[in-house]
Parts: structure tokens; sequence; C-alpha cells
């Protein structure tokens, strides 16, 4: 049996050699590369590690992964490091100059683990390399150098294996790109192909070549060849030790597992798709993409049923275990609770499907007795005496609205959210920004998971503290549409005839907000800062103090607007001040948490500041103050 999965890893990774003919072919594909990488990304990525950067990486190196065939694991090392780190330190600096690893530190051992219910073929076996320490160190320096600029070289198109990226960008193109198709009757074809023992897919000869053309210096290309070229593994298994595999490639398509299914319009395929041997799924049975699982004419609740059955299976290995009811809880909160979240951040659930879910987790945690309390007060925080336990509706609602602020914020932007625009049928990012932050309507179609998107960004976008910047005012934004970003629309008619009965017009305005978070401008007018002593000190001359009494959601932030200054600061300058607080409210309670001060600046830069000294009366509700406002105000 060993000899088995030996041969069969050694074809695997057999090497793609290149014949006279087919060498140019080879080239010919990297005529069209440019080189991207700068002198100074160069000089990054050769350059000697400093012991701060190894001290780190060897810190950073999880404790609890298997050692490798020097039996040196890294919670070992960390032990003994003060003892073993001038030697290391050494090693690597050795290691950079020459490029070169000693043969002992390129040994791998691979460890077969069983996947899937049944293990009767070598392809039912995930085989796992455990590499020594020494190699480990020295890939990491070079993954995290690499890692700083492969944001600038990998397409959007590639959702892995970058940071900031994610595969659910590549499940929302296909669903986003499916209802768009469907909505307009045309037919497409979504083709999902998988590699057979997809670790290195790229002939080296081919990999060092590219990473020429792409401007790579010889350092690094030198320091890559040597954790590559000579690197062997041995299978264990069983106490058994086969022959050493020499790994090299596999560039291999796995034409069992890839699959074709047609999205958009319900149409016959053509002929020659038959003839192209991959599997053709039919628009009704699901395939897994990525983890999530997707068919063309299925309903969502069949799909749904599919995540459904893993929690029930889950629960189902648990049945001959005593559990107490918080060691019920635990496992709900970490684990159950953690199987649906991929399907969470791309399905279109309704409510019925979420109560489903509710009924399963329900029966869990209290083990088909008596429910003692309501889930309701169960799922509440544990400061407010629940359990904790998340509510998916609101966590999906959360999910999709984050999936709006990448959209509209993120500079690179995914291939997924410009079809999100086109849906929206917005002509710039800028234009779709501006319009969900001052609510104005956006087009989507029914039934469309851009819709799902928007319907949760609504609902979330309230409640959002913004951090505005100073910039030019907008001309096409007035000082009243600025002024109900932040108030509620009674609110704000009436500090806006406050304001312009004080002598502020709109041609004073000089600090306004564009939005560091969404670079729109929501917000304009205002601006938070974290920082009251900077202002305090500037204080002047009191011009008014006014009150507003009902409760109001300010910045999106709920909030208790309780006295607002109009200071005349250095002349002709005219500051207006905010003084707000939050709000946190707590079900079934009267009263209100009274949390920290926020000060809001409106500053103009022109005209008569007002002369008039008018004191409102401040809340009914009791307000900490400062002596100096005491002062003031007395």
């Amino acid at each position: 049996m060993l000899h088995v999965f030996a041969e069969t890893y050694t074809n695997i990774y057999a090497q793609t050699t290149y014949t006279d003919t087919t060498l140019p072919d080879l080239l010919k594909t990297l005529e069209t590369v440019q080189p991207q990488v700068t002198e100074a990304q160069k000089q990054l990525l050769s350059q000697l590690p400093p012991t701060n950067e190894i001290s780190d990486v060897v810190s950073e190196l999880p404790p609890d992964k298997a050692h490798g065939l020097d039996a040196f694991s890294a919670e070992a090392v960390k032990l003994i490091w003060s003892f073993f780190q001038y030697q290391f330190f050494q090693f690597v600096n050795l290691v950079w100059r020459t490029g070169i690893i000693p043969t002992a530190f390129l040994k791998g051992a691979i460890r077969l683990l069983p996947k899937g219910e049944t293990q009767w073929k070598v392809g039912d076996w995930r085989p796992v390399t455990l590499l020594s320490f020494h190699y480990k160190v020295i890939a990491r320096i070079l993954a995290s150098r690499l890692a700083v600029i492969l944001p600038h070289l990998v397409p959007p198109q590639q959702a892995g294996f970058v940071k900031g990226r994610s595969t659910i960008d590549s499940v929302l193109l296909l669903l986003l790109i499916h209802d768009k198709l469907k909505r307009e009757k045309v037919a497409g074809a979504f083709l999902k192909l998988d590699f057979s023992k997809a670790y290195d897919r790229l002939s080296h000869e081919y990999l060092w070549l590219l990473l020429e053309r792409f401007g790579f210096g010889q350092g690094f290309i030198k320091l890559v060849k040597s954790l590559t070229i000579g690197a062997t593994s041995a299978i264990y298994m069983e106490g058994l030790i086969s022959p050493d595999i020499l790994l090299l490639s596999a560039s291999r398509i796995n034409l069992e597992k890839s699959q074709l299914i047609q999205i958009g319009a319900d149409q016959q395929p053509p002929e020659w798709v038959y003839q192209l041997r991959y599997q053709v799924i039919p628009r009704d049975q699901p395939i897994k993409y990525l983890g999530y699982w997707f068919a063309s004419s299925a309903s969502d609740t069949q799909l749904w049923s599919i995540t459904l059955s893993s929690i029930k299976k889950r629960i189902a290995a648990w049945d001959d275990k005593v559990l107490s009811f918080e060691g019920r809880v635990i496992l709900m909160n970490h684990i159950l609770a953690a199987i649906p979240i991929y399907t969470l951040a791309v399905a279109k659930l309704k409510v019925a499907h979420f109560d489903q879910l509710r009924q399963i987790l329900v029966s869990f945690v209290w083990a088909e007795k008596t429910h003692l309390v309501a889930w309701k007060l169960v799922q509440r925080n544990k400061e407010l005496g629940g359990l904790g336990i998340r509510d998916f509706r609101h966590l999906q609602v959360a999910i999709f609205a984050k999936l709006v602020l990448r959209a509209i914020t993120q500079d690179e932007k995914a291939d997924w959210m410009w079809v999100f625009f086109s849906i929206c049928k917005v002509q710039e990012v800028d234009q779709l920004a501006e319009r969900l932050l001052l609510r104005k309507s956006v087009h989507t179609p029914r039934s469309s998971l851009a819709n799902k998107l928007l319907k949760a960004w609504n609902k979330v976008q309230p409640q959002l503290r913004l951090t505005p910047t100073v910039e030019a005012f907008p001309s096409h934004i007035s000082l009243r549409t600025a002024l109900k970003l932040w108030c509620k629309s009674d609110q704000a008619n009436y500090l806006y005839r406050l304001l312009t009965s004080a002598g502020i017009r709109y041609d004073w305005l000089e600090m306004v907000g564009r939005d560091s978070v969404t670079g729109t401008f929501a917000g304009s007018v205002v601006r938070f800062l974290s920082n009251f002593h900077r202002y305090s000190a500037g204080i002047g001359v009191l011009s008014e103090k006014m009150a507003l009494h009902s409760r109001t959601y300010c910045l999106g932030c709920m909030v208790e607007i309780h006295f607002i200054y109009l200071v005349c600061i250095e002349g002709q300058d005219l500051v207006v001040e905010v003084y707000v607080t939050s709000i946190l409210y707590r079900e079934q309670i009267s009263s209100y948490k009274i949390s920290d001060y926020t000060m809001l600046v409106l500053s103009c830069r022109s005209g008569r500041p007002p002369t008039s000294r008018i004191l409102l009366r401040t809340v009914d509700r009791d307000v900490e103050q400062s002596d100096g406002d005491a002062a003031t105000a007395g």
C-alpha cells in the first residue's frame, strides 16, 4: 500500500519537460509580461534579514503545529530561543549570502489524513507535509516580504492567497452574474476546474522565467530556488517510510471533478459543450464551489437544507456524549454557529430559513427539555444577562452591509463590485457611494442579491459613526441637506433655522467633511474631534446656548444633543460647537446610560459674528458639566 501511495505522488509531481518545439510557445507567453517590481522592492525582497525580523517570524510560528524530521517544534524552539538565537541568526545570514540550504533541512515528511467518509482510494487521503523548523523560518521571511508587494502584482480576479481578498468575492461574482443574466434572459455557462493536488501548479522552469520577466532580482529568485530545488519528501504510514519523492511540478486538471453548469436563462446547451469531457451538471443539481452550494434553478430552501444537514450531522455526532447546559452553549457558540457563516455571507435567505436554524439550535441547547427562558433573552449579550448567542438574521445584515461598504470604499475593486455597480445602474463608484450615504433611491431589480445587499445597508447605515476630514465644501450639497445627514428631518430643519438666524450663511462654510471611511460627503459641515481639551482652551465669549430635548440619531450614532455653543474666536472666525452624549439604550429600562462627550465643530470664514447673547435652558435630565461650563452658564 505504501508503494502505491509513493508511485501515485511521484507521478503527480512529475516535472513537465519542454522540447525544442514547445519551448518557443512557452517563451511566447512571457512576451506580454512587463517588469513591475521596482528597485526598492527588489532591495526589500533580497536584503539580509535583521535579527528583529527573524525573531518576529519565530515568535509568530503557531506553537501547536507538528514538527518535521528535525524534531524541532516551534514551541520547543521558543523555550530555548535565548540560547539558540545567535547560532540561528548566523545560519539565516549564511543562507542569504550563499543561496544554499543544507539538504537535511529540505526533506519533508508526508502524513496522510483521511478525508470524506470512505478511504478506499488514494484520492480519499489528504497529504500533509511536515517541514523542518529552519525551512519554515526561511520560507516565512520570504513570504512576509512578498506579501507587501503581492497585491500590486496579482490581478484582482485572483481572490485567494492575497491578504485582504476573500473567496467570497468569487462566489458573489458568480451569483451576481447569474442574477443579471437571468433578469436579462441571456444564457451563460459556468466552468469549475479542479486541479489535482494543487500545491504547485506551475513548472518550476516556467516559474523562474516568469519571475525574471516580472523584474524580481536574482537574489530573491536564488533564495526561492534554494527552497525548491533538491527538496524531497517521504511518506510515513504505520511506521513505514517510502522512498524519497522529488517535488517538482503538479499542473494537471482533474476531469472527474471539473464541472460545467448553465447559468442565466434556461436554454439547452449546444452539442460542443458535451465534447469538452467535463461533467455537464443539470440546472437543479447543486455543486460545491469554494465552500458554497450553488445550483442554477434550485430554490434557496433546497440549498439552505444542505447547510442545515451539516449542522444536524455535527449534532448527531455528539448524541453519545454527556453534555451539560454550559457545554452545549460553548459548542453552539464556537462550532455550530460557525458552520452557516460562509453561507450567510452570500445566500438570499428568508425569515423561514432563519426560523429553521433557530429551532435546531434551541433544541440542542435545551436538550429537548422545557425552555426555561425565552430565546430572545438567551441571545442578549452577557453584560445584559444573556448568553451571547448570535442572532443570525442580524449577523447577515451586518455581513451584507460590510460588503456594500467594501464596494464603495475599497481602492482595488473586485470583479463582483463592478457587476454590482452595473446592476445599480450607476456610471461611477462615487455616484453610488454618494447616493447611498445621502439615502437616495438606487435602482435594483426585485428578488436579486443586489437588492438584499442594499436593504442591509439601509438598516445599518444609520448606526455608522462617520469620521469626516477637512475638505472643500461640495457645491451640489446644501447646508440643509448636510444637516439632515446627522439629524432627523425635523431636528435638522430646527437647527438650520437656528444657524441661519444666528447669521451663518452658506458661503461662510470652510470646514466640511468628506468621510475618511467611505470617501463621500456624508457628515458634511461637521467634524468629530477626539481631543476635547485642544479646543476648550480657546473658548471665548459665549454667544448662545440652547438645548434640544428629544433623542435623535446624530451621524448614525444614537446620541442626545444637550447644548450648542456659538463661540467667537479670533475676531471674524465663528465656530459652532455642538456637545452631544452617546446613549446606550437598554430594553425595559426607562433611564439611559450616558457615556463620553463628543464635540462637533463647524467653522465659518467670513461675515460678522452674531452679537446677541441668548441663553436657553438646558435639558431636564441632569447633565454632568465641567467647572468651566458651569461658570459660563452662570
